[in-house]
């Protein structure tokens, strides 16, 4: 699976007992802690299948996603207040969600399934990262929904990469 992939899962449970899985050039299974902290934190973003899962239902949209801006400022830079919060605004923005000030402001629940899987592909655009991985993102949503999804994926490769 993906969290395997990325090793986010506890081992042994998801141990890879051979090859390798490369990013450039390095491979990410024989990568220690920090090294891989790093790569995730500024070259690699995840979407995952489920975003009721992804999402913590304890935690505003808006907390949320400034937590995934704080963690992926490149070099450990502080960011002001007023800058999380612009870059969140940008984000959502991107992946088409109106009145962005008021999803910030509401918790998972509030969002329906589409508008949660919108809110988990940015933050994965937060950290400007070369590769973005897709765990299915469109699994848990119906078919309009998934092919709405799947067509903004497509035209963010083509904006950002």
């Amino acid at each position: 699976t993906m969290k395997a992939i990325m090793r986010l899962l506890i081992m042994p449970p998801a141990i890879i007992p051979k090859g390798e899985i490369l990013f450039k050039g390095n491979d990410i299974l024989r990568m220690n802690k920090t090294e891989l902290q790093q790569i995730r934190k500024e070259k690699i973003s995840m979407i995952f299948q489920d975003p009721t899962a992804a999402l913590n239902p304890v935690f505003t949209i808006g907390t949320q996603i400034q937590d995934a801006v704080r963690f992926s400022a490149r070099s450990g830079r502080k960011m002001k207040k007023d800058e999380i919060k612009a870059r969140a605004i940008q984000v959502l923005k991107e992946v088409s969600l109106p009145d962005q000030e008021r999803v910030l402001q509401n918790y998972p629940i509030q969002l329906s399934g589409g508008m949660r899987q919108r809110v988990c592909i940015s933050m994965a655009l937060v950290s400007a990262s070369e590769l973005i991985i897709g765990d299915e993102p469109g699994t848990s949503l119906d078919v309009t929904i998934k092919d709405q999804i799947l067509r903004l994926l497509k035209e963010l490769a083509k904006k950002r990469y």
